[in-house]
């Protein structure tokens, strides 16, 4: 059927035709309840009873659904009307890069980035477990916000079958080559193992890709012909002519990579879109001039690019010093490599260069996601985990390179990297970074609601160095990096995170301290130069360190750099003769599936995905979860029975921690959407039809853990000064109550299904504990746990709770009463939960019987390694090129 404009289909106001092809036609339509401009793909009516051809259709539609990427397009909806199925998708503007590639071959910029953006939203797949099968420049959109990967009406979650017999027709030619529904793919595309008659895996995808991205770098066709009969012996037996021939400025990686995604053997082709992504990303970076040299395996690449780098640097600064005293105008040459995480591990936020630029010192979790300090000497072939450092975080160097300071254990520690043991300097609650100067004094922040203080690096009682200021509303002083002439620079978190600030001040007059400039991470200081973020990009700027005032131009860097925002630092470090190391971001993917109390995994729901705070309606068929597209965090709500899900909440600010109410009509979620981007409480229908709410808001940092057995009050976590946090209840009159405040960091409530009961998380006792109080007044409240505890749920039933324990166990504890007291039998390990760690939320849910739970486990942690930069601040008068 073909449609009009101004008819509809349910709330969706057909526009017009944008284009049709063999899997129906798209229309530009209106979402009249929500007033945006939307996509609709039409399934035909001379196929739509068609059992088959629907059933494609589904796939279509649960495969789309299962992406949330931002280079991929966005599944809004799936509906039937008046017998007409439909998808309603985001609308793009912009043109196919099809239609651009008539123009003739990208500048080598364009093409790297949609390479990288493609490969990134075909990763993203891959993972999955889902293979597009129909990769091809009609299918990739080039929008203002960068490439978005089309149509997957051909992929599949996995190699069937019958979708082996369907390429063995045309690979046998029972039916001619054009028959509808017989290719499975666009010929000039296709790999050879599709043509021969096997079924398609995601190196079917990666061969496409390299048809691609030769395409673009060249303006030509990697295989071609006159008719499908010589294009399919150009893709058996031929190979097309080098990149650099048709395209003389690529450089010679670029050949390499195209035809190792070319290669004819599957086996002997390019693996992993992943590894596609980093090399092209590598180029990027460097570059037109980037190596020269064919590349050598990955892994083998990654040691030599270690050991040659590091050579290089250490010649580039004895040749730097030689150089300057001859007052030569030739800077040591700037040289960029990756140290990837070692088996087991991987990198998180917090890494540090050594002042000598030599090496690097890293905070990696293993599979027990417990931390531990990495350090990586540049001319090493591999690294090594410094002794005793568990729980390690935020560490700092000495001045001469030879030792590292560091939080662990609530004590500030160090190390010297030639061995031994660590030894302890002082007592700290919660570090937030320090510096370490050449009189053999530290400056560090203590906690996270504390100025600066000052140590001898061999121990002693610390001395306070900074001063909190009442009317800029100070909470914090953090992560200090001293300067030449006795100044520092650091890091100002306030009562409003919108006024948050870079500081300079002199260590002879600290009263005198000025703001910089507002920012939601700290700096650092090396070479002259004042190392930043802005606008999530890593820029350097000329910085006088006498003066404390910046001069000329910010100087880009890199982007997409890794940020741990609730701490005001971002995943960087500079040496002191201006080398960088930095880990780009890489949001944790997590799978949900559910697990019986043996562990036993039962089935998996939905595909791994950026996903965390899973809720579980009272009757135990809907689930609430905060999702990641790549650019925001919004509420979902999954009806777990059909398997169908809903967006909640659209808004460009931070939603998470979904809780029901107790008839599941409503969400309330903890928002930035309000006054000052503070963390407070809002509420909508968990439909997502309804207007979202305000039902508090304030200058704290807010979450809900639910609702009193009359669903009258409701039960937050609110931080009004971190890390001390307390329980509230608010009335149906809107007059907040607080219900506990034993003076420490109270954490995830949560309510029993019939409102009778509170547990909770407390550090009152020296670490996570796991408390439970009787509702509406909590008190007496007793501990549960016996060996550290977070994140609790009920059974339904109110008779047995369940937490995490410290090393990552499930536990189960029945609970009984003494009198109108809750109290705690004996716990009962249950699995191990491989969750997602948390000290906020719950990372899963229980069944309303108990017998299952709802785990939100790691998936992978993405292996992007650490990117250093040598000798980076030698160039940094003209603009860089990555």
């Amino acid at each position: 059927m073909t449609l009009k404009a101004g008819e509809r289909l349910g709330p969706y106001e057909i526009l017009g035709l944008i284009g049709a092809g063999g899997m129906g036609e798209v229309y530009k339509a209106k979402d009249t309840r929500l007033d945006r401009t939307v996509a609709i793909k039409v399934l035909p009516d001379d196929i739509s009873a068609d059992p088959d051809r629907r059933a494609r259709f589904e796939r279509e539609a649960k495969t789309i659904a299962a992406l949330s990427h931002p280079h991929i397009c966005t599944l809004f909806d799936i509906g039937r009307h008046d017998g007409t199925d439909f998808l309603v998708m985001e609308h793009l503007d912009g043109q196919t890069l099809a239609l651009r590639l008539q123009e003739g071959a990208l500048p080598l910029e364009d093409a790297l980035a949609i390479g990288i953006q493609i490969a990134h939203a075909l990763d993203k797949a891959h993972r999955a477990g889902i293979v597009h099968r129909d990769l091809k420049p009609g299918n990739i959109m080039l929008t203002k916000s960068g490439a978005k990967l089309l149509d997957f009406g051909l992929a599949k979650a996995r190699p069937t079958a019958a979708a082996a017999a369907a390429t063995t027709v045309l690979a046998t030619g029972q039916v001619p080559i054009t028959a509808q529904g017989t290719i499975l793919g666009t010929l000039k595309y296709m790999a050879p193992e599709q043509l021969d008659g096997k079924p398609a895996d995601t190196r079917a995808d990666i061969w496409a890709f390299g048809c691609v991205l030769y395409e673009m770098l060249t303006g030509t066709r990697a295989f071609d012909g006159s008719s499908p009969a010589s294009v399919i012996g150009a893709i058996m037996s031929s190979s097309p002519r080098p990149v650099q021939e048709l395209a003389p400025v690529a450089p010679p990686l670029l050949d390499r990579i195209v035809r190792g995604c070319l290669t004819k053997d599957p086996e002997e082709r390019v693996q992993s879109t992943h590894d596609l992504r980093n090399d092209l990303r590598w180029i990027e970076e460097l570059g037109t001039s980037a190596a020269r040299p064919a590349a050598p395996s990955r892994s083998r690449r990654a040691r030599v690019l270690v050991r040659a780098a590091s050579a290089l640097a250490l010649a580039g600064v004895v040749g730097a010093a030689y150089l300057v005293g001859r007052q030569t105008r030739n800077p040591p040459e700037q040289i960029q490599f990756h140290v990837p995480a070692p088996e087991g591990l991987r990198f998180v936020t917090s890494h540090a260069m050594s002042p000598d630029g030599r090496h690097i010192v890293v905070v990696a979790t293993d599979a027990r996601d417990e931390t531990h300090l990495w350090l990586q000497t540049l001319d090493a072939e591999e690294g090594r985990l410094l002794p005793r450092t568990e729980d390690a975080s935020f560490p700092f160097w000495s001045p001469n390179s030879d030792a590292v300071a560091f939080f662990a254990g609530q004590r500030l520690k160090r190390i010297d990297i030639s061995g031994g043991p660590p030894t302890v300097i002082c007592r700290v609650e919660a570090g937030r970074g320090g510096a370490w100067d050449s009189d053999g004094q530290i400056v560090f922040a203590p906690t996270n609601t504390s100025p600066l203080m000052r140590v001898a690096a061999s121990g002693g009682e610390p001395s306070a160095f900074t001063a909190l200021s009442e009317a800029s509303g100070d909470i914090s002083h953090r992560f200090p990096n001293l300067l030449p002439g006795g100044r520092l620079v650091y890091y100002a978190m306030r009562r409003n995170p919108a006024e948050n600030s870079v500081m300079v001040a002199s260590a002879r007059d600290l009263a005198s301290a000025k703001q910089l400039f507002q920012s939601e991470t700290t700096a650092a200081f090396a070479a002259g130069l004042l190392y930043f973020f802005r606008d999530d990009t890593l820029f350097a700027q000329r910085f006088d360190a006498t003066a404390g005032a910046l001069g000329g131009d910010p100087i880009p860097i890199a982007n997409d750099v890794a940020y741990a925002g609730i701490l005001g630092l971002k995943a960087f470090s500079v040496s002191a003769n201006g080398s960088i190391v930095f880990r780009r971001n890489s949001p944790l993917v997590t799978e949900l599936a559910w697990v019986a109390r043996d562990g036993r995994v039962l089935q998996e729901v939905g595909s791994p995905t950026v996903q965390t705070d899973p809720t579980l309606s009272p009757d135990g068929t809907r689930l609430a979860i905060a999702r990641h597209d790549g650019n925001q965090w919004d509420i979902w709500e999954l009806d777990l029975e059909r398997r169908t899900s809903t967006l909640v909440t659209r808004d460009a600010e931070e939603d998470s921690a979904p809780v029901w109410s107790a008839d599941a009509a409503r969400i309330v979620f903890s928002s930035r959407r309000g006054p000052g981007r503070n963390i407070n409480l809002y509420m909508t229908a968990s439909d997502g039809r309804g207007a979202i709410e305000p039902v508090f808001e304030g200058t704290a940092s807010m979450s809900a853990g639910g609702w009193t057995a009359d669903n009258q009050m409701l039960v937050w976590r609110q931080a009004d000064v971190p890390p001390r946090s307390n329980i509230r209840t608010l009335a149906p009159d809107g007059r907040p109550t607080v219900l506990l405040d034993p003076g420490a960091s109270l954490e995830t409530p949560s309510v029993s299904r019939d409102g009778h009961l509170l547990a909770y998380t407390s550090n009152q006792s020296g670490r996570r504990e796991v408390y439970v109080a009787a509702l509406p007044r909590a008190a007496p409240a007793r501990q549960v746990s016996t060996d550290g505890g977070a994140q609790p749920r009920w059974r339904r039933d109110g008779r047995e709770l369940y937490y995490v324990s410290a090393i990552g166990e499930l536990v189960a504890v029945p609970i009984g009463t003494h009198g109108e007291t809750p109290v705690g039998g004996a716990p009962q390990v249950l699995f191990p939960a491989g969750l997602r760690d948390s000290a906020f939320v719950a990372q899963y849910d229980v069944s309303p019987d108990g017998t299952q739970f709802l785990v939100n486990r790691i998936h992978r942690q993405s292996v992007d390694p650490l990117t250093v930069i040598l000798n980076w601040s030698s160039g940094a008068g003209a603009r860089p090129r990555w």
